[in-house]
């Protein structure tokens, strides 16, 4: 399955975006896994011909140029956070309920999974695959605190120019109230939107409420979290 780059768009509000560091308008990408949430509506996980890494992107933006489905892909359903329904079509490496937390987090296991099956797919559309890896540096126990973890989490936002009140940060280590993190594995850290008080048909699709995952030993950020 082959899709174009059309448009930046923004995955939490559904704006257009001026720029990315990811992809390119014009360029073709393989799409290695797809999903549907009930919050999120469609995605697809594709390889960034920039930075040689994974993103998740809202299909919007992106046009279908070629619809044969990689050989490898098997259906997949489960429920996560309460009631959110999460569907997908992805490789049966990838099928175990981590396999999207541990890869942002760039754990070992997910990210040789990926790159392996990765490889698979690509040659299947004819073109060529920059393995994925690992950037960032295990850090010292006890080194990540609230103050750091809100910093880091507020930066990847900000990078993507998501509306948050950055003193508004909150950060929830495993093991505190809702840090949605059975196995204490990520901080969860939060901001207000800075649209959260405005009439609701200004901005229709703004969650109100941002919030990203810490992994405790890599610092490594993410807006998909622990699963």
């Amino acid at each position: 399955m082959l899709v174009k780059c059309n448009k930046y768009i923004n995955l939490y509000d559904g704006t257009e975006m001026n720029a990315s560091p990811w992809f390119v308008k014009g360029h073709e990408y393989t799409v290695l896994a797809f999903f549907t949430r009930s919050h999120h509506g469609p995605l697809i996980l594709l390889h960034s011909d920039i930075a040689n890494e994974p993103r998740l992107v809202s299909m919007i933006g992106f046009e279908v140029i070629s619809q044969e489905i990689p050989q490898t892909w098997i259906p997949q359903s489960r429920t996560v956070f309460g009631n959110n329904l999460f569907c997908s079509l992805l490789p049966k490496p990838w099928e175990y309920d981590r396999f999207e937390r541990d890869l942002f987090s760039e754990d070992s296991k997910a990210v040789s999974l990926y790159n392996q099956e990765a490889k698979i797919i690509f040659e299947e559309s004819g073109k060529e695959f920059i393995p994925f890896k690992k950037n960032y540096p295990k850090m010292k126990p006890g080194e990540l605190t609230h103050e750091k973890a809100i910093q880091l989490g507020a930066k990847y936002l900000l990078d993507r120019d998501y509306p948050i009140d950055v003193g508004s940060g909150e950060a929830k280590f495993p093991g505190e109230e809702d840090d949605r993190d059975s196995e204490g594995c990520h901080v969860l850290v939060s901001f207000t939107s800075l649209y959260f008080d405005a009439p609701e048909d200004e901005h229709p699709f703004d969650p109100g409420v941002y919030i990203v995952f810490v992994h405790l030993y890599s610092g490594k950020v993410n807006m998909i979290g622990p699963m």
